[in-house]
């Protein structure tokens, strides 16, 4: 991970969230074997570690399970309710031995307790309502258009005056639905192209008539309840809402061999292994393309083009001969110098982490305004105290600032030896 070039969590949260979705429908399809509820219980504390939203997953897991078996008729049976208690007391046993250990260290680091990614509450924007973060208008606006719009993550939110009583509900519910609405654009419009949302549609009303069809419906709803419901209260940026990608392709999947079925019904001769033979070819040469093209046609708006400018500065600084790394928060700079290994900057004090970066052939640490919040004070000074190029401070040599334009704040230093 710490050598990687660029790094989010959804596609792990994704992953462990599908895990555990299987999981709470395989525990009622095999005996209710406890085994399924320990091993849910272990992905459940997984996915709250790589995002906090996953804690609800707590509530959804066993919800999932009971709910389905009410649906099927297998909860009137004693044995099954004493397999399911039984199961949730593992489940919550392999949660705890995963999640403990690790909110005890994240309690012991902040001095109090956090959810697992509670620390980002503390953005740039929290800090510095003063500060424009629109982008330059240099420009194109989608490249760092940032869609966060804070709500019970923003404490200033619930400090403000006329936020009690009613005038503080309708506050509350004004901006929820505003969340909504920009959520569901988001969602439409960077995830979905319209050929997957109409075999999607295909998918969820062909079979709407199929029992098992409306248990895996049951199914999916309840998994999606934290996406659709609670986190409209934290942000509408599209890639949180991600994981509805799974259930949405799953019944676009489900539409394709509808459409199948019905072209293959109309042929002369039909053979029902026409339609596993058709399915895997088209979805083979329509999905191909789609996942090599972003490998090899990266496209600029999803990055942000403060740190795009910064990487191309440091690829154009580097010498031919120079062999020294970078080091930032989170490498995304050293991918756009292409010149550079990367390494994560340490969550430590100038006086520890000098030395840590000569040791690793480290010569420039990018600090940046993104990730503030988790720099330590003397760092975060770094970031904002009045200093020109050139200008050396505490070892480091000032040599990249992009105070002169809008948008996050990026600096570079160089280690003087």
């Amino acid at each position: 991970i710490t050598c990687s070039s660029l790094i989010q969590t959804e596609s792990l949260f994704i992953f462990l969230m599908s895990v555990s979705c299987y999981l709470s429908f395989a525990a009622t399809r095999r005996g209710y074997n406890t085994f399924w509820f320990m091993l849910g219980g272990i992905t459940v504390a997984y996915a709250y570690l790589t995002r906090g939203i996953g804690i609800t997953f707590l509530v959804i897991f066993p919800l999932a399970v009971w709910l389905v078996s009410k649906y099927d008729g297998a909860f009137r049976i004693l044995t099954i309710q004493r397999k399911y208690f039984i199961g949730l007391t593992l489940f919550l046993v392999g949660f705890v031995i995963i999640a403990l250990p690790y909110q005890v260290m994240l309690s012991r680091v902040y001095d109090k307790f956090l959810l697992s990614d509670q620390s980002k509450w503390h953005s740039p924007r929290v800090l510095h309502p003063e500060r424009d973060f629109s982008p330059d208008p240099r420009y194109d606006g989608s490249l760092n258009a940032d869609k966060s719009d804070y709500l019970i993550n923003d404490p200033e939110f619930f400090k403000s005056d006329g936020f009690s009583g009613i005038a503080w509900t309708k506050a509350f519910l004004a901006k929820y639905l505003k969340n909504q609405v920009g959520i569901y654009y988001y969602h439409l419009r960077e995830l979905f192209s319209p050929l997957i949302m109409i075999l999607a549609g295909l998918g969820l009303f062909g079979g709407v008539w199929d029992r098992r069809f409306k248990t895996l419906m049951l199914l999916f709803g309840i998994w999606s309840v934290p996406f659709l419901v609670l986190q409209p209260m934290y942000y509408t940026e599209a890639r949180y809402i991600s994981p509805l990608i799974v259930f949405a392709l799953v019944f676009a999947g489900r539409g394709f061999v509808v459409l199948i079925e019905w072209l293959v019904n109309t042929l002369p001769k039909y053979n029902p292994l026409h339609v596993e033979r058709i399915s895997a070819v088209v979805l083979f040469l329509f999905l191909t393309p789609m996942m090599i093209y972003p490998l090899t046609h990266r496209g600029p708006k999803y990055s942000y083009p403060e740190l795009r400018e910064a990487g191309n500065f440091l690829g154009s600084y580097f010498s031919k001969s120079d062999d020294k790394g970078v080091m930032a928060v989170l490498p995304i700079t050293g991918y756009y110098a292409h010149a550079a290994p990367n390494l994560v900057l340490p969550k430590g004090d100038i006086d520890s982490v000098v030395p840590f970066a000569m040791s690793k052939n480290i010569k420039y640490i990018v600090l940046e305004e993104r990730k503030v919040h988790i720099l330590r004070p003397e760092l975060r000074e770094l970031l904002y105290q009045s200093a020109e190029l050139g200008s050396v401070i505490d070892g480091l040599k000032l040599i990249f600032d992009n105070d002169d334009i809008s948008g996050y704040k990026v600096r570079i230093f160089e280690i003087v030896d």
